[in-house]
């Protein structure tokens, strides 16, 4: 029986791809409330790991935890996931009343995050905490009125090593095997990692060599670990 997750994803399908916006690196307060405002489709937001009081090496009984924020630094005032993702659900639930639920077109009625995954020790803890926060209000789920699957989740990290990239940080398997072991019907994306190591490649050989062999270690781990 497919969940309800896989049988929304393909009844709207998504968008056509010119009518999804984005928000980017929406991290910080201000870029949480500009995206909002924004009405964007999907929220991109990096997650590192805050193991250290600012600008002191000196623990904390709350750290670490995982925060938004982008390498190589964790800002002073760096949102813990926690408080960014109960944005989220604030304004999840404050769009769901401007949706037209008498229709059963679901194109209009779709939302989603993506989660840029930057240290592989954030990505249990966010993902057990999005599943039980999503459990508890039940955003996952079909009822009589919103079809609460319209709230997508992808999940990203660089995981293969890119051309002139360095050698990725994050265990492919343990990052496949977290995913699906917490949201198996979430959109995995798997990246690769970039650098300047070397002279880029011509064009033909990153069309080729390359990205064949990139597409081949996807191939690996999705026949691996996917379903």
């Amino acid at each position: 029986m497919q969940s309800n997750q896989q049988r929304n994803y393909k009844r709207h399908a998504w968008r056509k791809a010119h009518e999804v916006t984005w928000g980017h690196a929406v991290n910080g307060r201000k870029q949480l409330e500009e995206a909002i405002a924004a009405r964007y489709v999907m929220f991109e937001a990096d997650i590192m790991l805050q193991r250290s009081l600012p600008h002191t090496q000196e623990p904390a009984p709350n750290l670490p935890r995982p925060v938004m924020a982008h390498p190589p630094t964790i800002p002073d005032d760096a949102m813990p996931f926690t408080e960014w993702l109960e944005h989220i659900i604030d304004h999840y639930k404050s769009i769901q009343r401007g949706w037209d639920t008498s229709t059963e077109n679901t194109d209009e009625r779709v939302f989603g995050i993506k989660l840029d995954f930057k240290d592989p020790d954030a990505v249990e803890p966010c993902l057990i905490h999005l599943k039980a926060r999503g459990s508890e209000e039940r955003l996952f789920e079909d009822d009589d009125k919103i079809d609460h699957s319209c709230l997508q989740v992808w999940l990203n990290a660089d995981v293969l090593q890119g051309p002139g990239g360095r050698p990725p940080s994050f265990s492919a398997p343990t990052f496949v095997t977290q995913c699906l072991q917490y949201f198996p019907d979430a959109v995995l994306s798997i990246g690769w990692t970039t650098g300047n190591k070397q002279p880029p490649p011509p064009p033909h050989s990153l069309a080729g060599t390359t990205t064949i062999k990139l597409r081949r270690d996807g191939y690996r781990l999705r026949s691996r670990y996917g379903k």
